[in-house]
């Protein structure tokens, strides 16, 4: 859900082509990626669009990584 309740749904023709998916959670904090890692992932690969996925709990953190790399797009 995004921070005003409601959901965006991506039909799988909608997405770029060449992606990478990240999952921004994760039950476990062992089982998430820092974010130092995936800012590292997204600098050292500039020729491919992300796609992020997560809850609420970590909407902000999708923010913080779509605000600072949206020029990049």
């Amino acid at each position: 859900p995004n921070s005003d309740g409601t959901n965006d749904v991506f039909e799988i023709q909608n997405l770029p082509e060449n992606y990478i998916c990240l999952v921004l959670g994760g039950t476990y904090l062992t089982k998430r990626i820092p974010q130092e890692k995936i800012i590292e992932l997204i600098d050292k690969t500039p020729n491919r669009k992300f796609v992020l996925i997560g809850g609420k709990d970590e909407f902000e953190l999708g923010e913080q990584l779509f605000n600072q790399f949206q020029d990049q797009s």
